[in-house]
């Protein structure tokens, strides 16, 4: 089982406040947390840089999650890689939504860190272990 520290996280959220939060609750825990306030500004992160774990949200201009997790899972270096998509939207056909395109999980907001934290490092182990 790997350190925390050699986790890779993504996150894909336009919120400033939120971001900032998410990453430096990462980084606390020893993930190496990147940010990305935009899809396409998560693609050009991911040119250099692959994680074990995405945290994507659902409301975004341009690009929104639902068309994010598409192109994720349509890329065959990516398609793999467990995705925990946040959402402020009711989860009423929305999480159903994003499960069936390949999503990990799906978290309303308002989230307990401790529970995304959790949920993130079990999602990694499983697939180190079902890899290895």
């Amino acid at each position: 089982m790997a350190e925390s520290e050699d986790y890779r996280i993504l996150i894909v959220e336009d919120d400033p406040h939120l971001v900032r939060m998410m990453q430096f609750l990462f980084m606390a825990k020893g993930f190496n947390a990147k940010i990305a306030q935009s899809g396409h500004e998560a693609f050009e992160i991911l040119k250099d840089f692959t994680p074990h774990a995405f945290v994507l949200d659902i409301i975004m201009p341009s690009m929104d999650g639902f068309q994010v997790l598409e192109k994720i899972k349509l890329d065959d270096k990516l398609k793999d890689i467990p995705v925990l998509v946040l959402s402020a939207l009711p989860s009423m056909g929305n999480s159903e939504k994003a499960m069936a395109m390949g999503a990990s999980e799906y978290i309303n907001k308002p989230f307990r860190s401790s529970e995304l934290v959790a949920r993130i490092t079990a999602h990694i182990e499983k697939r180190n272990v079902s890899e290895g």
